[in-house]
């Protein structure tokens, strides 16, 4: 079994990991510790470190180094209220426009910590009183062990978020929670044109196609506008589709509803796109009224 600066210790995974923290803006050590504990570039069988019998703990001077960068955190256990109370006050702490502001900057700059945020305050902008014991009985019903209490598990979190945009987290409280807390640390964000221009094209090409299109097929559409990999412009689709710019008109949307029964098609490829993105088809087009919300100013004439 390897040891802990044993992992991600090819000149390959070096370089992955560098590339990923001077994109991020994040040291570089720091981000190696976080990846050292949980994902192996060098494991090309299993990669999650868990899964290869691996320890998922930080040795306590890398873990010191780590927090004294801001990347790195003790996890917590707090009651499902205290929860949600802390990611209504981030919600009523952030400002929309720097939400879409991130979104926009994120595509532009592949960045996924400025594209995840967007998932995390649509899912979250709607909570209320009745919230917590929505989501109780949510886990109750699917027999979720002792679900009164929840463990933050920050590090984990935080890497779902740089690594993969939190795909297919954003209903996670705790994922919301961290990826909220995070990005109320992050300095103001501004966006160009050419940078908007990518976001507008995209919407466009989107919006005029056939009424039989799938969502399987949204990420060839979408190729000549956003860069980066497949995987890459799923979890950009995913998140259109939770923020209701790509919306089934036979659900309801999602920032002004908090519910969590979500019903997916048995159909595997539509399946893997994410609720509710799962159930759109061309027909359906865009939601004009989410494209206003988020971004007042886009004109897609």
């Amino acid at each position: 079994m390897k040891t802990f600066w044993e992992r991600n210790a090819s000149k390959r995974a070096q370089n992955k990991i560098k590339k990923l923290a001077d994109g991020l803006s994040l040291d570089f050590k720091a981000l190696n510790i976080l990846f050292n504990s949980i994902w192996d570039y060098d494991d090309e069988l299993f990669g999650w470190v868990a899964s290869s019998g691996g320890d998922n703990k930080i040795p306590d001077a890398e873990f010191e180094y780590g927090r004294a960068k801001g990347l790195l955190r003790q996890n917590e256990e707090i009651t499902v209220q205290k929860l949600f109370d802390r990611i209504e006050a981030l919600i009523n702490g952030l400002e929309k426009e720097q939400v879409s502001n991130a979104f926009i900057k994120g595509i532009a700059t592949q960045n996924p910590a400025y594209i995840s945020v967007l998932g995390s305050y649509s899912y979250y902008l709607s909570i209320d009183d009745n919230s917590v014991d929505t989501y109780l009985s949510y886990e109750e019903k699917n027999e979720h062990f002792n679900p009164s209490k929840i463990v933050i598990n920050y590090n984990e979190r935080v890497f779902d978020r740089l690594f993969r945009s939190g795909i297919m987290s954003h209903q996670d409280p705790v994922y919301a929670y961290v990826d909220l807390l995070d990005f109320s640390n992050t300095e103001r964000i501004s966006t160009s044109e050419t940078e908007t221009a990518i976001l507008v094209n995209t919407l466009k090409a989107i919006q005029n196609l056939p009424d039989e299109t799938q969502p399987s097929e949204l990420e060839k559409v979408t190729k000549s506008f956003l860069m980066g990999n497949k995987a890459y412009r799923q979890i950009v689709l995913r998140i259109l589709g939770i923020s209701d710019i790509l919306n089934p008109s036979v659900n309801k949307r999602i920032r002004e509803t908090y519910e969590l029964d979500q019903e997916l098609p048995s159909h595997f490829y539509k399946k893997e796109m994410g609720y509710p993105l799962a159930w759109w088809e061309g027909k359906y087009g865009l939601d004009d009224e989410a494209v206003t919300f988020w971004f007042s100013n886009l004109d897609l004439r």
